[in-house]
C-alpha cells in the first residue's frame, strides 16, 4: 500500500489506530488492587507507563538514524520546536489520565473521553486550520455526543 497519498487510506489507518488505542487503553485496566483503589497510585501508574515507553521510542528512532537517516533529518529541519514542547508536555499527562478515567469510570468513562475529544480537535481545526464540517459531520458528532449521554446515565 502506496501511503504518499494517505488521504485515500485515512479511514483504514484510522481504524488501524482505533484497535491500537482500544487495546492500550484496556490494557491500562490491568491494575493490581492496590492500585485500583488510590486514584493517586493509578496516575502514578499511568506517569511509570509512560517512563517506559521512552524505551521503545529510543529503539524505533535509533533504527530510522541507522536505515533512513534523512526521514530524520527531513523532520528535524521542518520541527516547530516551541509545538514540540508543547505537545510533549500536553502528552505527558494522558496516559495518567487515561489511565484515571478508565479505572475509576471503567468502559464508559473512556468512551466519554474519546468521544469528547474531538471538541478541541473541531474548535482546532475551524480557528487554526480553517476546516469547515459537513453537515453530516456535525450530525454524526451530535449523534456521538447523545450516545454519550445515553451511556453516562445509570439505569
Amino acid at each position: 500500500m502506496d501511503l504518499s497519498n494517505i488521504k485515500q487510506y485515512w479511514i483504514i489507518i484510522a481504524l488501524f489506530g482505533a484497535i491500537i488505542y482500544g487495546s492500550f487503553s484496556l490494557l491500562l485496566t490491568f491494575l493490581n488492587d492496590k492500585l485500583k483503589k488510590n486514584h493517586k497510585l493509578i496516575f502514578g501508574y499511568g506517569l511509570f507507563v509512560d517512563l517506559w515507553r521512552i524505551i521503545p521510542y529510543f529503539f524505533i528512532l535509533c533504527t530510522i538514524l541507522f536505515i533512513k537517516p534523512e526521514i530524520y533529518n527531513i523532520v528535524k529541519d521542518n520541527m516547530d520546536f516551541k509545538i514540540l514542547l508543547l505537545v510533549s508536555f500536553i502528552s505527558a499527562f494522558i496516559t495518567p489520565i487515561h489511565a484515571l478515567v478508565v479505572n475509576k469510570a471503567g468502559t464508559v468513562g473512556q468512551e466519554t473521553m474519546y468521544t469528547l475529544a474531538i471538541i478541541p480537535v473541531m474548535i482546532g481545526g475551524y480557528f487554526v486550520l480553517n476546516e469547515r464540517l459537513s453537515l453530516y459531520q456535525l450530525l454524526g458528532i451530535i449523534l456521538g455526543g447523545v450516545g454519550t449521554i445515553f451511556m453516562s446515565m445509570k439505569n
